[in-house]
This record gives C-alpha cells, sequence and structure tokens, in this order.
C-alpha cells in the first residue's frame, strides 16, 4: 500500500526489485524476465461518480464507478448496477412521475452496495498482514467467516445478520495488530532459505 511504499524510502524500480527479492518463487519465475517500460507507482485509482443520473441519462458498471479490484468486485458491481438501472429504467417508463425517487433509489442502492466493497477493500489495504492473518484463519464462531463469504460472493449485505457480522470482522482484523486472534504470519520468506536477489526486474514481456 501507499504507506508502505513511502516507508521503504525507494524508486518505484528499486522497491519494485526489493519486493520480488523476498519472494523465491517470484524470483525464480522472474529471473528470465526483461523490463519493457519504466516502472510505475499509482495511488487509489478506484473513483465514483458524484451523480449517478441526470436529464435523459443513467450510470451503470464502470461509468458510475470502479472499486480497487483486490477481491474482484468489478464484474458483481457491473452486473448489479446494470440490473438495478434496467429496473428503474423500465418503472420510469411505465410511470415517468416516479423518475426523481426511483433514481434516487438506484443512486442510494449503488452507493451503499459500493461503500461496502470500498470498505473491504480499505481494511485490506490499511491492514494488509492483520487482515490476512484473520482472513486465512476462518472459524466457525458467529458465523462471521459465512458472512465474509457472502459479502465477498455477491451478497449486498442489506440485512442486519451480515452487518454485525462484518463489524466483528473488521473488529478483530484491527485487534490482530495488538493481540494475536488469529495465528501469526510472516509474508516474507526465512533469509537464510531465500536465494540472493536478482538484477532489478521490471514487467515481463
Amino acid at each position: 500500500d501507499a504507506a508502505s511504499f513511502r516507508a521503504m524510502k525507494l524508486s518505484p524500480e528499486a522497491a519494485l526489485a526489493s519486493c520480488i527479492g523476498e519472494q523465491p518463487m517470484v524470483l525464480e519465475r522472474m529471473s528470465r524476465a526483461e523490463r519493457v517500460s519504466p516502472v510505475y507507482s499509482a495511488g487509489d485509482y478506484s473513483y465514483r461518480n458524484t451523480k449517478f443520473f441526470g436529464d435523459r441519462w443513467l450510470l451503470a458498471g464502470d461509468a458510475a464507478g470502479f472499486i480497487d479490484p483486490v477481491f474482484s468486485s468489478g464484474v458483481f458491481l457491473a452486473v448489479m448496477s446494470g440490473e438495478k438501472a434496467a429496473d428503474a429504467l423500465n418503472e420510469v417508463l411505465r410511470n415517468e412521475t416516479h423518475r426523481r425517487r426511483v433514481f434516487k433509489n438506484y443512486s442510494r442502492y449503488l452507493n451503499r452496495v459500493m461503500d461496502i466493497y470500498l470498505t473491504i477493500v480499505n481494511s485490506w489495504y490499511r491492514r494488509s498482514k492483520e487482515f490476512i492473518e484473520v482472513f486465512l484463519n476462518p472459524t466457525d464462531t458467529m458465523q462471521i467467516a459465512a458472512a465474509v463469504n457472502a459479502v465477498l460472493a455477491g451478497n449486498d449485505g442489506k440485512s442486519f445478520q451480515i452487518k454485525w457480522r462484518m463489524w466483528l470482522f473488521y473488529f478483530f482484523v484491527n485487534a490482530q495488530r495488538f493481540l494475536p486472534l488469529s495465528p501469526r504470519l510472516s509474508l516474507v520468506p526465512n533469509k537464510e532459505t531465500s536465494p540472493s536477489p536478482a538484477e532489478p526486474i521490471g514487467a515481463i514481456q
């Protein structure tokens, strides 16, 4: 994430080489890779329009907004918003006097669902190590794992049964920083068993 990159105090090229050098499997697979472009860094590229409808137009899919695809939410959001947009248009075409109310409800729903996935993404980036430790050690406690899986699979998280379990999941992720509720994991292989870093490597041709 951005904070980790800044803490490295390295150029994008050097940071990429350092990260590759920490992972023996990646290092081996990229040993013959040839950089064909400069190495760039990019910040949060999630975006969302401030308005989803207007005079003779309605936004859906990536035109409405885009959430960082770390959890592959893009296709779901595109299909879901397309279906909701079609339902809204169908209702408005039947009775145009409902136009403003229907489109406002559509916008409210789409914003709420985007918020759900953006919250997951933000938790991942802000507490990536703790997130992974909790996420990779699911338990049957209060069916929290089932709720997380349901949301990632496309549940819109509207029911209270899903909401409070997601709140607990985020609480456990944040608490993991101070108290090992899940087994601690090291994301960096033991240097004694890692091969020596190779020359800086960029994109694969």
